[in-house]
């Protein structure tokens, strides 16, 4: 056997044993996020909530916003068209990166022509990234 195949299933051993799997209850509890679950709701009944969901990316919690652009991504293009994309596109200038990541990824899904110019800048911009 190959030492790199040998390493391989000895690694995928130890990732499988029961010494290794953290139980749940050892994990730290998540803080209450009300928001994330205001936005579970809307996302589930696939409705902007009337803006809510808009509302929802101008908030201070990173993963709030985070969440919220996968939310609105996952909209029916019939419930909210232009205010979706407008706020998606801004919300490619977040501060987080990881909100950016999600805007940018909710475009892809709402296959948003009007975002595909300011998509591909992104990826061509080193300082878009971090």
């Amino acid at each position: 056997m190959p030492r790199t195949l040998g390493l391989t299933l000895l690694l995928a051993l130890a990732c499988t044993s029961p010494a290794t799997r953290i139980e749940r209850r050892d994990l730290p509890a998540e803080p209450e996020r009300p928001a994330l679950r205001a936005i579970a709701a809307l996302e589930d009944a696939r409705t902007c909530g009337g803006g809510a969901l808009l509302d929802f990316l101008r908030d201070p919690d990173a993963v709030v916003r985070e969440r919220a652009a996968l939310a609105l991504g996952r909209l029916p293009k019939e419930e909210a068209p232009a205010e979706c994309a407008r706020a998606l596109l801004l919300a490619l200038h977040d501060a987080q990166a990881d909100v950016r990541a999600a805007a940018a990824f909710a475009l892809g899904l709402r296959a948003e022509a009007s975002a595909q110019e300011r998509l591909l800048a992104m990826v061509l911009e080193p300082t878009a990234r971090d």
